[in-house]
């Protein structure tokens, strides 16, 4: 016997969550291609743009949601385009800090205008309720998959 979606309504809702996480994936690297940007450099260069004082390796990756790894290789690449520096902290040695630079600023804030239009956009699209209403869906759905595999 064959399965088809409609019998299946969860089944197309996650498929439709993750087509929906792709093309906004690739919406975001279109948008910021022209600042030769991916998005997880946008995302990185957005959390430095709110502190003055530069952040921990470590506290990028827990606010990134992804292993230090990621942001390592991510932070060298910025670092080799000059986008971001390393700080010294002779307390800690073994802490990498990094701040953005100047040139690093000014590439996030051209990315940051076409990020906020794009904001824009998505807000018109949905009603503030039906984005409520969306959130509690996709939150229950997290919940349950960390339950699942925790």
């Amino acid at each position: 016997m064959s399965t088809n979606r409609s019998e299946l309504p969860l089944v197309h809702l996650a498929l439709l969550i993750m087509e929906t996480a792709n093309a906004m994936e690739n919406a975001a690297r279109r948008a910021f291609r022209p600042h030769r940007l991916s998005p997880a450099q946008f995302n990185v260069l957005n959390l430095l743009a709110t502190s003055d004082d530069g952040m921990r390796a470590g506290d990028l990756a827990q606010k990134l949601v992804v292993h230090p790894s990621n942001v390592t290789r991510l932070l060298q690449k910025l670092r080799r385009d000059g986008l971001v520096a390393q700080l010294d902290r002779p307390a800690d040695r073994r802490e990498v800090v990094v701040a953005l630079t100047p040139p690093g600023r000014v590439r996030w804030s051209k990315a940051h205008r076409e990020y906020q239009e794009a904001l824009r956009v998505f807000d018109r699209a949905v009603s503030p309720a039906a984005g409520r209403r969306g959130a509690v869906v996709l939150q229950r759905l997290r919940d349950v998959s960390h339950e699942l595999f925790h």
